[in-house]
């Protein structure tokens, strides 16, 4: 999966934008860090719910100015941990040394909320 599936070529998908525009709303990462596996979580309203260990990697991610190709004419996204679900996951699955899985819920009314 690429940033370019996540983030789609939708206005409003670039870092600090409001967190409905974002491709989902919430998702499951696992992956492993140092041979541990660790899971995170984005549940709306609350955010990102992860361990320590993995939220200061994700924080170096941030820290280096990391962004991720939208592909196209769409905007980078730049490496967050708040604001939107697209852009922490892409943060997060680059701090991990694995992936092991990604969940997304599923979109009741299909990819861009027309039904």
């Amino acid at each position: 999966m690429t940033p370019h599936d996540l983030a789609g070529d939708r206005p409003g998908t670039e870092a600090g934008s409001d967190r409905t525009a974002s491709a989902f709303a919430g998702f499951t990462i696992t992956g492993v860090i140092d041979g541990d596996t660790v899971e995170a979580r984005w549940i709306p309203p609350v955010g990102l719910v992860c361990s320590p260990a993995w939220r200061r990697r994700a924080e170096v991610v941030v820290a280096l100015g990391d962004t991720f190709d939208a592909g196209h004419t769409s905007p980078s996204i730049a490496a967050t941990l708040d604001d939107d679900p697209t852009a922490v996951a892409l943060t997060l699955l680059r701090a991990l040394d694995r992936v092991t899985s990604v969940r997304l819920p599923p979109m009741p009314h299909g990819p861009y909320g027309a039904g």
